[in-house]
């Protein structure tokens, strides 16, 4: 069983050896950092603009007529082919992130400090593809919520929830977000193939976009285990403010 096929290129992540899973996830991330701020620096200086979006898009994922606010996006029981639906959820998530392209990150330094903000979207994973619910808590500069309702290729359905947690302080008010991302929390639970249990253990990396922090995106990273063996998975997110 090929568990988690990577689908959505970035810089190689997560290169496994000797050292421990946990230790893996801490390197992939400063790996993740690391790219995106030399990214970053190469978009400023073609643009101008320190704030433009480092191009995540994936072409060949982005045919279809779907729509592009991913709060509309809230289950794949429309689609009746096979495939349609992986499709219309992997084409909704790429065109929405090409879709707030135009807009700045948020200025951390502008995020309020008290209530919170809910999102909902939708978070690739290789070839899965889920439903995502994000809330900001600005109390404590946290970020929770988790990703359900997963779905392969091939459009079968996959149980169990991916937590988001990232405990006080995983927004970082004083990021540049010409070089750093606004806010880190872990991704971790349980998901089940038919009788296959897969454990997942990542990380997503993001930002808010907008003026009014209208929406959530960034990537994800990690590894799943299955029987024993663990592979490595990236991916995307992105989410629309309720």
């Amino acid at each position: 069983m090929n568990l988690l096929k990577t689908t959505v290129a970035l810089t190689s992540i997560l290169a496994l050896s000797s050292c421990g899973v946990a230790e893996a996830i801490e390197g992939a991330i400063q790996d993740e950092v690391e790219a995106r701020a030399t990214a970053r620096v190469a978009v400023a200086a073609t643009t101008g603009s320190s704030t433009a979006l480092v191009e995540k898009t994936d072409s060949d994922n982005t045919d279809g007529d779907v729509p592009v606010d991913v709060s509309g996006f809230t289950d794949f029981e429309d689609f009746d082919e096979q495939g349609e639906a992986y499709q219309a959820g992997i084409t909704a998530l790429y065109e929405s992130i090409n879709e707030i392209s135009s807009l700045a990150y948020t200025d951390p330094q502008t995020l309020p400090i008290t209530g919170e903000a809910t999102y909902d979207g939708i978070m690739s994973l290789d070839s899965l593809v889920g439903l995502m619910t994000m809330t900001a808590d600005f109390d404590d500069a946290s970020i929770g919520g988790s990703v359900t309702n997963f779905i392969d290729e091939d459009d079968t359905e996959i149980s169990g929830t991916l937590n988001i947690n990232s405990g006080p302080g995983g927004i970082n008010s004083g990021a540049d977000t010409s070089s750093e991302y606004t806010f880190y929390a872990d991704l971790t639970g349980d998901l089940s193939f038919e009788d296959d249990a897969v454990t997942v253990d990542g990380a997503i990396l993001g930002d808010f976009t907008g003026s009014e922090y209208e929406f959530v995106e960034g990537s994800v990273i990690g590894t799943a285990t299955f029987e024993g063996e663990t592979e490595n998975f990236d991916g995307h997110f992105m989410g629309t403010k309720d």
